[in-house]
């Protein structure tokens, strides 16, 4: 009697593929967005600077697709215009 292993060898490598294919696919997705953080965080700044017509910080910005796209930031700081006071606007 032969083992399963041996009598499905086709559908255990066509298993073992998939998987690594979704585990390389899964690494891949989070490089990518671990390498876009600082590319949205500065497009996040620079259009915040724009709408407010002032100096803008972020501190830290996020990206997780864990159960579903969420993006999460800290430290944001909206300085006041120009002339008016040398303190973040709360």
């Amino acid at each position: 009697m032969t083992s399963f292993l041996h009598r499905h060898r086709l559908l255990f490598s066509a298993l073992t593929l998939f998987v690594l294919l979704v585990a390389a696919a899964a690494l891949w997705l989070s490089y990518q967005i671990h390498r876009i953080e600082p590319f949205l965080r500065d497009r996040i700044v620079s259009q915040l600077s724009e709408r407010f017509h002032a100096r803008v910080e972020l501190d830290q910005f996020h990206i997780s697709l864990l159960h579903d796209l969420a993006a999460e930031g800290t430290g944001l700081r909206i300085w006041p215009p120009d002339g008016t006071t040398n303190s973040p606007i709360p």
